[in-house]
């Protein structure tokens, strides 16, 4: 190994000058969009850095660093952000695998805390989820977001830059805090729109149940079977955060995080209502078609029962016999109207049979 980083070396010591500055420049490091809230009582700083160098000059600083990191698709240069803060490779795993459960790691100089946050698309009919990781440290806090496109953090940034005092005055945990309850809050959000299309689908499996209404409430029951598997764990990540002896953690900080966690239960109450609730709407689907086929049934059965004595009186006129329920062929044009007069009545007053025994 050290001869083949020798022979590497080597080869780079005789290149052009010009050509060997132009592969440094290649192999410079590039990171992705990056935003850097940095703040104290009275100042703030919001920048967006793209180079590595830049991050690097908020390490020392003296207040407080929010540093949130747009996107997954750069492994190498989340690796160099989290280096710079001496970030556990399992934590740097974790962040880059976007199927993990929420999960809360205590390492002595910093706190790592993975959930799921979610919102909905801009028409407000898709529920999307992401992963978000944060790494808490001491006077600075680390978030990953698998997806650039948006987030919920935007009051938080409102917040910053609004000099609110508590959040303005407070350290990292209590940032970290806060991002924690706004992806909480938001699930209210998602339970809201998630009820909105429950009644909808309620009044269609009453009125009008089909087939897309069936893969409707299928679709639903895995978006609220999906949405506990994202909070079941993270109220037990929230459990650990309230009652956390640690230096990292001001007392003061504990009050709002178990405060979280009473919010994560009440979602959960609410997620098993909601459960129920398309569970019933299946039950209600299946009874629906279930009924109107057996009236679909029913009227099948009455018809061919007041055609069946017409078929056999039919069937025996139609034979070589006709003359004998006629009374000779001369009377065939009084006798075969008052033929079909007969067989109406009959089928009128069996008809009218099932009506009185309510079989119709």
């Amino acid at each position: 190994m050290k001869k083949r980083r020798r022979g590497i070396a080597r080869r780079m010591s005789e290149l052009p000058r010009s050509e060997a500055s132009s592969s440094a420049a290649a192999a410079a490091p590039v990171v992705p969009e990056v935003s850097v809230f940095a703040y104290t009582d009275d100042a703030l700083e919001e920048k967006k850095e793209t180079t590595l160098e830049g991050i690097v000059a908020y390490r020392d600083y003296p207040g407080t660093v929010w540093i949130n990191v747009n996107g997954l698709g750069s492994p190498g240069s989340i690796e160099r952000i989290c280096g710079l803060y001496g970030v556990h490779p399992l934590i740097i795993e974790d962040i880059l695998s976007t199927n993990q459960r929420p999960k809360f790691e205590d390492f002595d100089a910093y706190l790592s805390i993975v959930l799921k946050m979610f919102y909905l698309s801009d028409g407000g009919d898709e529920v999307i989820t992401e992963q978000v990781s944060l790494v808490v440290g001491k006077g600075y806090v680390l978030s990953f977001q698998e997806k650039p496109a948006r987030d919920v953090f935007e009051p938080i940034r409102a917040a910053l830059r609004a000099k609110k005092k508590k959040l303005r005055k407070s350290g990292a945990d209590y940032l970290a805090y806060s991002l924690v309850d706004a992806v909480v809050d938001h699930y209210y959000v998602i339970l809201e729109r998630l009820s909105e299309r429950l009644e909808a689908l309620e009044d269609e499996v009453l009125e009008t149940p089909s087939q897309s209404t069936l893969q409707r409430l299928h679709e639903m029951r895995n978006e609220i079977i999906f949405l506990r598997r994202s909070v079941w764990p993270l109220r037990d990540v929230l459990d650990k955060l309230g009652h956390q002896d640690d230096e990292l953690i001001q007392p003061h900080t504990l009050v709002y995080l178990r405060d979280v966690y009473d919010h994560t239960v009440q979602i959960m109450e609410q997620i098993e209502v909601h459960r129920d609730i398309v569970t019933g709407l299946l039950e209600m689907y299946l009874s629906s078609v279930s009924y109107k086929l057996n009236e679909v049934l029913k009227r099948l059965t009455i018809i061919t029962t007041i055609f069946m004595p017409l078929s056999v009186i039919a069937g025996i006129g139609g034979m070589s016999e006709w003359t004998m329920m006629t009374g000779g062929t001369g009377n065939w044009h009084l006798a075969y109207p008052l033929f079909c007069l007969g067989l109406a009545a009959i089928g009128v007053l069996t008809y009218v049979f099932f009506k009185i025994k309510k079989w119709a």
